[in-house]
């Protein structure tokens, strides 16, 4: 599975808010890929890939590229509680969602 963004963005940005830009994108790819994964039934991703380029006339957007492999861990045992928690969260969240989807 792979996800891309586009994004458009000024030259003159000061380094650190282009770090802070480029992290915020990379905060939206990984929550495209993990919804994705809970669509396709997985639990986790694994071999994560990210990739930077400047695309456009004038090279004014940046384009992020991820891609992963979504898998399904039978024993979510072997996770910190938390984790575990979180991820029994996120697959209800993600379950409720697709059910109300259904009414659009």
């Amino acid at each position: 599975m792979a996800r891309s963004v586009n994004v458009f963005y000024n030259g003159s940005y000061s380094n650190r808010h282009e770090r802070d830009a480029r992290a915020s994108r990379e905060n939206m790819c990984f929550a495209q890929i993990r919804i994705q994964t809970l669509n396709l039934g997985g639990n986790a991703v694994i071999a994560t890939d990210i990739d930077f380029s400047e695309v456009g006339a004038a090279k004014g957007m940046l384009m992020v590229c991820m891609a992963g492999t979504a898998i399904k861990l039978n024993n979510t045992d072997i996770l910190e509680k938390e984790k575990t928690e979180i991820l029994d969260k996120l697959s209800y969240a993600n379950q409720r969602l697709k059910e109300l989807s259904k009414f659009d």
